[in-house]
């Protein structure tokens, strides 16, 4: 079979009459009317698109304007004996695309009942209420054909523009406004939103919400519905974001043509970036080799291209994800590297991404977790880590080579001076202990108590620990030092510690607890600490 091919035609063209004779045949002879009887002198105004096998006319639609926004589609007729051939698809199809050029938004119809399945499997949406027209029921439809489409789709450069406020609300006490245009990036697709500025009041957060991108502002001021705006985004954070995006693809792409890991999710965090890849492990050469073909990749300065495809031509490139939107898609190329369905904001050319540094390679659940910075995120790690370098340069007097040698010497000496302190303290424990032990034996003490100016409530256990190995009174120790106290018992003994602090510790304002071997407690002020250490040596001695 031949090819049907459509194109548009004007009213002196030889095919029109042709046309004209089709709409008759299909659409007025049925009814018993004839298109000739109608005043066409207006079509001269239209745009005639026709569908042409073997150089007949087979198929044919009107477009007249209705306001500046919308085009009104009519007429629509088809071959009775060429049904099936999908001729009423291309000729919408062809349609939409002179609509778009012509810088039409939506395309309205009046449709007949019979074909209302037909135009919503195109996309067409019902409006209104049935109505009769030349005797037959019909429908309301309309195709919303431009999205008002993002400035940043156009460029992710546009930094400041002015435009008008089509809607400003106000929901659950927070603020929110809709622009006739707007190049602020809604959060999407792992990428956070753009912030900045509209008219000096700060943009918080920006969402697609259906159709609409909607602009959450602090306050809302002189923001209402119909008044002229100046925007400007937050350029740092924008940039910062294309770094990341892009760099995302390319290290995606490398990962895959690389190792032949499939990048499974993305997220893009104020920090780092982290992509999730399909592979069970991945060893540190790995990963150095995979950063630094990544970066051959970020100085060979590639170019990075973003445009729409049809349907048709999406099924020529090579992705590695299909979109799952038949329509409206649009792709992010590296060139010579991937092509990627990608509604982001993107560097023009490799270069800008700066330089690629993987932080880690963590498991999660089976896959491998990557973490990463690019560009300017990595200069300013880089700055931290060199004045986080020198800091240790300079307390060891040595070059930043050598540092980690002296860092390692410095860890020797440190555990032997730990050794020798600990070896000294079990020295002074034992003279501590012993003189202890004296003095309760001189004052024929039951218990032996002690309070202590300045140990830590671990001294206050290695103490007692050697005590109740030297000696058979329980002991109550307390220190000054964060108001801690301890009793422990000596094993030939009935007291029982825990309920011991249970019973009285309350009184006093304490708080602790433990076990009838041994229990801990503490308090808010040296006062309630020295009143329940007077009562508890009291109570203790009898």
């Amino acid at each position: 079979m031949s090819e049907i091919v459509t194109r548009i035609i004007l009213t002196d063209d030889m095919l029109y009459r042709e046309s004209l004779e089709l709409r008759d045949r299909v659409l007025r002879q049925p009814l018993g009317m004839s298109l000739w009887d109608e005043n066409l002198e207006d079509e001269e105004y239209a745009t005639h698109i026709v569908a042409l096998y073997e150089g007949r006319v087979v198929g044919v639609l009107l477009l007249k304007p209705v306001d500046s926004r919308t085009l009104q589609m009519k007429q629509v007729a088809v071959d009775e004996t060429l049904r099936g051939q999908n001729i009423g698809r291309k000729l919408v199809q062809h349609a939409e695309e002179a609509a778009r050029t012509q810088g039409y938004r939506d395309i309205m119809l009046h449709a007949r009942q019979v074909a209302v399945l037909f135009y919503e499997k195109l996309q067409y949406e019902i409006t209104g209420e049935p109505f009769t027209e030349i005797g037959i029921p019909h429908r309301i439809m309309v195709k919303t054909l431009t999205k008002e489409e993002p400035l940043y789709y156009d460029s992710a450069y546009t930094t400041s523009w002015d435009t008008i406020i089509t809607e400003a609300y106000e929901h659950k006490g927070q603020y929110y406004v809709c622009l006739e245009e707007t190049a602020f990036y809604p959060e999407g697709g792992g990428q956070p939103c753009d912030t900045g500025m509209i008219n000096n009041i700060k943009v918080l957060d920006v969402q697609r919400r259906e159709e609409r991108i909607v602009h959450q502002v602090e306050q809302h001021a002189s923001l209402e519905t119909g008044t002229a705006v100046h925007c400007e985004i937050d350029w740092q954070r924008r940039f910062d974001h294309m770094q990341q995006h892009s760099g995302q693809h390319l290290l995606s792409a490398i990962c895959l043509s690389h190792l032949g890991a499939a990048t499974l999710s993305f997220h893009m965090g104020e920090d780092y970036a982290t992509i999730d890849i399909d592979r069970p492990a991945l060893s540190a050469a790995e990963m150095n080799e995979l950063e630094q073909k990544v970066n051959e990749h970020i100085y060979r300065n590639l170019p990075v291209h973003s445009y729409f495809v049809t349907e048709e031509e999406l099924a020529g490139l090579t992705l590695v994800k299909m979109p799952k939107v038949t329509d409206h898609i649009r792709i992010v190329e590296i060139e010579g590297i991937e092509h990627n369905a990608c509604g982001g904001t993107h560097v023009s050319r490799t270069g800008e991404l700066g330089i690629l540094k993987l932080y880690r390679a963590e498991k999660q659940k089976g896959h491998i977790r990557l973490y990463f910075k690019y560009g300017y995120r990595a200069l300013a790690d880089y700055r931290e880590a060199l004045e986080t370098l020198d800091v240790f340069t300079t307390r060891f007097n040595t070059g930043r080579k050598d540092v980690v040698e002296r860092f390692r010497k410095w860890e020797d000496e440190q555990q032997q001076l730990r050794a020798e302190v600990d070896q000294l303290r079990r020295e002074n424990d034992q003279y501590l202990a012993e003189r202890l032990i004296r003095q309760a034996e001189a004052a024929d003490e039951r218990v032996l108590v002690h309070l202590f100016d300045d140990k830590s409530p671990q001294d206050l256990q290695r103490i007692a620990s050697q005590l109740l190995t030297w000696q058979d009174r329980n002991i109550l120790l307390a220190t000054k030092r964060d108001y801690k106290i301890l009793l422990a018992r000596h094993e030939q003994s009935e007291l029982r510690c825990g309920a011991f602090f249970k019973e009285h510790l309350v009184a006093f304002g304490g708080k602790g607890g433990g076990n009838d071997q041994s229990a801990q407690g503490g308090f808010a002020n040296e006062e309630d600490l020295l009143g329940f250490y007077e009562y508890a040596s009291a109570r203790l001695s009898e």
